[in-house]
């Protein structure tokens, strides 16, 4: 991703079902910046006993009264997900 234009915030969250929750857990994840390629965070408590299941990733761009409207936000790709699993890595392309 390019920079962020001035005036704009952008958050990727997730949506991670969790073992005997009915509803989804929503996940802010990052806060992409320039030049950063690696995000890690932390999931809900559950999942440290349970089966939890990544179910979506989302992009929201926000607005600010100073926003660049001429120049939106470029585009975000996931190039790659770890998986961590009884303590071990495993990439997923």
């Amino acid at each position: 991703m390019g920079d962020i234009p001035p005036g704009w915030t952008i958050v990727l969250f997730a949506n991670v079902r969790v073992s005997g929750q009915d509803q989804p857990s929503v996940l802010p994840l990052a806060r992409p910046e320039h030049g950063r390629t690696v995000y890690e965070w932390g999931l809900p408590p559950a999942c440290r006993t349970g089966t939890c299941e990544l179910r979506g990733l989302r992009v929201e761009a926000t607005p600010t009264g100073t926003a660049d409207f001429e120049h939106p936000p470029g585009d975000l790709g996931v190039m790659r997900l770890d998986v961590r699993r009884d303590c071990r890595s495993s990439s997923r392309p």
